[in-house]
């Protein structure tokens, strides 16, 4: 639909914001659809109900399918929702994923206090929609509230991962993401220091996930608002920040920092290898 009235102006606000959190190199597992095919999750599409990437909101915002800058904001949202509702709490994505969130809000709050974003305005909507429901079938409509309420503490509040918590003293969560963002950038032997680092000084910061190729060895969990599996056959690791002490916390830190601004500025230019530490299938959401 085209902008309603008084629209213009926010979504212009909205898709120069996205265009900003769109040029961050750790953005780049939210550009595009997750691959979930290519990349053999089979239980991506039954986690993730309504899939969303920049990309696509990008493109919609060209193209003026957004009527108001609310409906923009929720499906910006909906990316990082994604994101942290498939990958394991604690991840290095998720981590990624919660801090983007949080300034993505704390940016459109800004723009929310200077525009009227529309957010009556789909309310209305829903209003009405909601409306010509009750006409079709009040019984249909008692069903769907009982659904509704079945499922809808699903993203509540924060939980702790497994039991593991940094402490009021730990990491912040933004240095949480920045050594997460850091750490996508390495490249295989890099990334195999810093597993070593973390075999001999922090062991239970490392947690496997399943090989899905593996058909019948893996069994769901979805304790803690978390959807992933677990396998008897481990394939891959992926680090679990939460339960990383602070003083593995800031040896791995430094080390990926520095890899990480010299690949940028062009010091660092070994060819990427294979990742000693598993090759991630979550890229996404």
């Amino acid at each position: 639909m085209p902008p309603l009235e008084g629209q213009d102006e926010p979504l212009k606000k909205m898709e120069k914001l996205l265009t900003s959190f769109m040029a961050r190199p750790d953005a780049a597992p939210f550009l595009e659809p997750v691959d979930w095919r290519g990349l053999e999750l089979f239980d991506y599409p039954e986690i993730v109900t309504k899939m969303m990437d920049l990309g696509t909101i990008k493109r919609k915002l060209e193209r003026q399918q957004y009527g108001t800058a609310w409906e923009c904001q929720q499906d910006i949202k909906l990316v990082w929702s994604n994101c942290m509702s498939y990958n394991a709490e604690g991840s290095e994505l998720w981590m990624v994923a919660k801090s983007f969130n949080r300034k993505f809000e704390d940016k459109f709050r800004r723009i929310k206090q200077e525009f009227d974003v529309g957010e009556d305005l789909v309310d209305e909507q829903e209003e009405e929609e909601d409306d010509e429901d009750d006409k079709e079938s009040d019984e249909d409509d008692e069903e769907e509230e009982e659904e509704f309420a079945d499922g809808g503490d699903v993203s509540g509040g924060e939980t702790s991962n497994k039991g593991r918590s940094s402490g009021g003293g730990g990491p912040s969560l933004d240095a949480k993401a920045q050594l997460a963002a850091n750490l996508i950038l390495l490249h295989g032997m890099e990334l195999g220091h810093v597993m070593s680092i973390l075999e001999q000084e922090c062991p239970q910061a490392l947690e496997s996930v399943p090989d899905l190729d593996n058909e019948g060895s893996t069994t769901k969990s979805k304790s803690n608002n978390n959807h992933h599996s677990h396998t008897a056959i481990p394939d891959r690791v992926e680090i679990v920040m939460d339960a990383l002490d602070g003083a593995v916390f800031t040896k791995i830190s430094q080390y990926a920092a520095e890899k990480a601004m010299g690949r940028k500025k062009g010091l660092v230019d070994d060819p990427p290898l294979e990742d000693v530490s598993g090759k991630r299938k979550r890229k996404q959401r």
